[in-house]
């Protein structure tokens, strides 16, 4: 009797794991309704793009960024910049020196230069500056405007319109602007900003 007990109690589990395991890997009708999964509490995420010298940078909470340490900036009106300009003119070099506690840096130039007779201006004119210790001569291409009439007869004109340059000249440097040669008489103007160093 306790045999047939036993039995009995096996084949009920056996049944029952067979019932279970059907359930489990049980196709759904093709009426059954399917919904999708949700996951919830996912955290948020945005994109940190970081341009320029790179920096630390923390993320603390969800979606808020902290930025520590130097950040690069563009310099959009330096408060210590100090206005510049200046003409020079003759028929040889001339100059002009950069004060020891100031960088400079040069902006726009324009120049204009007249002739005698075949004479004819030393243009390109030439404005050199030292940055580093190294000396470096930059040229403004002159353009011929006229030739002169009534009292102003045999003289030629030429100019150079004003042209946006970016030049530098360390603290205690020499600028020079060679503004004539042969008997032309050439002026330039220039014009920019110096910083105290």
């Amino acid at each position: 009797m306790k045999k047939r007990t036993d039995r009995t109690k096996l084949s009920t589990g056996i049944a029952i794991a067979v019932l279970f395991a059907t359930g489990l890997f049980a196709t759904p009708a093709s009426g059954d309704a399917t919904k999708p999964v949700e996951v919830t509490n996912f955290p948020s995420v945005q994109a940190v793009s970081i341009t320029g010298t790179p920096v630390p940078v923390s993320i603390t909470g969800i979606g808020t960024t902290t930025i520590s340490g130097s950040v690069k900036t563009q310099d959009v009106d330096n408060a210590a910049r100090h206005p510049f300009q200046i003409s020079l003119g003759g028929t040889e070099f001339s100059s002009f020196e950069v004060p020891a506690d100031q960088r400079l840096t040069i902006e726009t130039i324009s120049g204009s230069c007249t002739s005698t007779g075949d004479a004819r201006p030393f243009f390109p004119t030439s404005i050199a500056t030292t940055v580093g210790g190294k000396g470096v001569t930059y040229n403004l291409l002159a353009m011929f405007l006229a030739t002169g009439t009534g009292s102003a007869a045999g003289i030629n004109f030429y100019f150079a319109g004003a042209t946006m340059v970016r030049m530098y000249a360390d603290p205690g440097t020499t600028v020079f602007a060679f503004t004539g040669t042969g008997g032309s008489h050439c002026g330039v103007s220039i014009s920019g900003y110096m910083i105290p160093q």
